[in-house]
């Protein structure tokens, strides 16, 4: 999933927020980022996205 180019639903703040891939929501944790803005997976730690710019 590294690599991939996700969807921020839910705006990042503070380190963590939402992404969406598909029909399915994930936790992300990442810098900073409005509702609406494009991320990049850089890894997956359990269940948690880590994202950054995209």
């Amino acid at each position: 999933m590294g690599g991939r180019i996700v969807t921020v639903s839910q705006a990042i703040q503070r380190g963590r927020g939402k992404v969406q891939i598909g029909d399915s929501v994930w936790t992300a944790e990442g810098p900073d980022m409005p509702e609406g803005a494009r991320a990049k997976v850089t890894c997956v730690n359990g269940t948690v996205l880590v994202v950054g710019a995209g």
